[in-house]
């Protein structure tokens, strides 16, 4: 019968807390997970006993069973006994091996790969290059909704947007790159590089079309509260449960639609109130639209 010494290869001690066990199994986890050796022989299986092991020595009757029972075992000297031959492929200290030579293999071609790209460019002027690139591309998406307040352009939009995501694609990829060959080599351990990369990436993809919205959202409250004037539509409809309507300023044509009010609103609004425009006058386009006495003195742009 064969025991595995699931302390041995977790390589922990007979009276590692389980905090400790956890720990040394998520860190092997990452390293030998079939995932990750797809093409090596045995990783599964040497995953598997791993796993084993942990759940073993994490549950504390199992563990206790275990204990008991690999103590045993020593006491009779057949440690380390196994129904594998010396050198069969199947043994886990044989797959062990092989599976350390294969991630020694992947560490330096990884430093490797962050060394090629600092000759072609060092990180000190590639990250101000990309940051500036992704800024860019979040502006262009801007230029003719936010920044020149001339128009909503899909075009502009969806070509800063591609650049923006592409660029912070980009940037998360070579941090990747960058913080895992640090840690091979020593440094920047306390920076999980996988982690570190998505996180930011998220960040990114999630915080550019969320700040866009929110950023227009203040510009039209700001518009129409410090730099609006009134003019009346020239045509009101209601469709749905949304309006549309159409307004005069300096010889152009503008339509517009609003979801501001319920259907129940709009009824009672349009019965009772004279509907009005309250527009911006940098940016025609910015607009609300809202409903007056019909006695009142709005000072409208007529």
């Amino acid at each position: 019968m064969s025991y595995h010494d699931y302390y041995k290869l977790l390589g922990l001690s007979k009276d590692a807390s389980l905090k400790d066990i956890k720990l040394a199994y998520r860190k092997l986890a990452k390293i030998y997970h079939p995932d990750k050796n797809p093409t090596a022989e045995g990783a599964e299986e040497y995953f598997k006993i791993l796993t084993k092991g942990y759940n073993v020595l994490s549950n504390p009757v199992e563990k206790q069973k275990y204990d008991l029972l690999i103590r045993h075992a020593y006491s009779r000297k057949e440690e380390d006994q196994s129904d594998y031959p010396k050198g069969d492929n199947r043994n886990p200290e044989v797959i062990k091996l092989k599976l350390e030579k294969i991630k020694r293999y992947r560490d330096r071609e990884a430093i490797q790969s962050f060394k090629t790209r600092e000759n072609s460019l060092r990180h000190k002027i590639r990250y101000p290059i990309i940051v500036m690139i992704i800024i860019s591309g979040y502006l262009y998406a801007f230029n003719r909704w936010f920044v020149n307040e001339a128009s909503m352009d899909y075009l502009f939009i969806i070509t800063g947007l591609f650049v923006y995501v592409a660029a912070s694609f980009y940037i998360t990829n070579h941090l990747y790159i960058h913080l895992k060959a640090l840690n091979i080599m020593g440094r920047f351990k306390k920076f999980h590089f996988e982690k570190t990369a998505v996180t930011l990436f998220v960040i990114l993809f999630l915080g550019g079309p969320i700040s866009m919205a929110g950023l227009n959202a203040f510009k039209k409250y700001y518009h129409l509260k410090h730099y609006s004037i009134l003019t009346k539509p020239l045509k009101i409809d209601v469709v749905f449960d949304r309006i549309v309507y159409m307004y005069l300023y300096n010889g152009e044509y503008i339509f517009k639609s609003s979801t501001e009010y319920t259907n129940e609103e709009l009824l009672i609004n349009l019965q009772n109130k004279e509907p009005i425009v309250r527009l911006s006058k940098y940016n025609p386009k910015i607009a609300r639209i809202e409903f007056r006495s019909k006695f009142q003195d709005n000072n409208m742009n007529l």
